[in-house]
């Protein structure tokens, strides 16, 4: 009881409107069904706020699934839809059909809508733009070559590839979740010495500064959107196979070309003005 009464004070005292539990499933769930029924109880039915909640657990769909549902987790990230993406993005041996295959297995455990984490990278993992820059190998320590030597800038194609997954996180179900650092592309070890060390000294954003448009002319916008569209579709078995034929183009064979929805090369006007992704010209 202790334990939950001292999470309390930060969505009561502070506003925060959740919480990012870590290693969810080394805690018991006894646990997440009291801290859920006082949140519930004293913020959410005493104050009319809505409050959010996801967690972090490896294994499969069924374990991570068990900690979601309406007396426990809202979310929680989904690791085996990233590991499949990191791995066909990244070009490290993976394939559209077995990302294919994992995201219709998320869909069949989650759901067609849900709120599920579509993360871009976690604190365990190496920064996807190093892996897929071929700076750090997926078989070594990526903490201990983080630690012990510099890290080169990454290169066209990890930029092109880090566009792509950041686009798929925000095409399917669920909700895109950035880890600090991947929305410009930043080439730091994922430590909490470096995480700390990014919040204290503002990075330069490699991927904005060379994406000026990070989506248009490296997916053909018409194809994409309209497969993203039927995606996130009760019926989105059929949606994948021209959202696999478009990411596993070569970004070279695809020209630079202005966006279908406007003269500015960029996604569309309401998109431009909110996400860093994908900037206004002037920026």
């Amino acid at each position: 009881m202790a334990m939950t009464d001292s999470a309390m004070p930060w969505i009561q005292d502070y506003g925060f409107d959740g919480f990012r539990h870590d290693a969810s499933k080394h805690v018991d769930q006894l646990y997440w069904r009291a801290l859920t029924r006082k949140l519930k109880e004293r913020v959410a039915y005493a104050e009319g706020r809505r409050l959010f909640q996801i967690g972090e657990t490896y294994g499969s769909p069924e374990l991570i699934n068990s900690y979601v549902g309406s007396g426990l987790l809202d979310a929680q990230f989904d690791f085996n839809l990233y590991d499949a993406a990191v791995a066909f993005f990244g070009n490290l041996g993976g394939s559209a059909p077995a990302l294919h295959a994992t995201l219709e297995a998320s869909l069949a455990t989650y759901g067609a809508n849900h709120l599920m984490g579509n993360i871009s990278g976690n604190q365990d993992r190496p920064r996807f733009v190093t892996l897929a820059s071929g700076h750090v190998s997926p078989l070594e320590d990526s903490k201990l070559a983080g630690y012990t030597r510099a890290t080169p800038k990454a290169t066209e194609a990890g930029l092109d590839r880090l566009a792509l997954l950041h686009a798929f996180n925000c095409a399917i179900p669920g909700i895109p979740v950035c880890y600090y650092g991947d929305e410009g592309a930043s080439k730091e070890p994922t430590t909490p010495t470096t995480a700390a060390i990014c919040l204290l000294k503002p990075q330069a954003s490699p991927l904005r500064s060379a994406r000026p448009n990070a989506f248009c002319g490296r997916v053909p916008p018409t194809s994409f959107w309209s497969g993203a569209a039927a995606l996130r579709s009760a019926s989105a078995k059929p949606a994948f196979a021209p959202l696999a034929t478009t990411f596993s183009s070569s970004p070279a064979a695809t020209p630079a070309k202005p966006c279908a929805w406007c003269s500015t090369g960029a996604i569309n006007p309401s998109v431009c003005a909110s996400t860093t992704l994908v900037p206004t010209p002037e920026s």
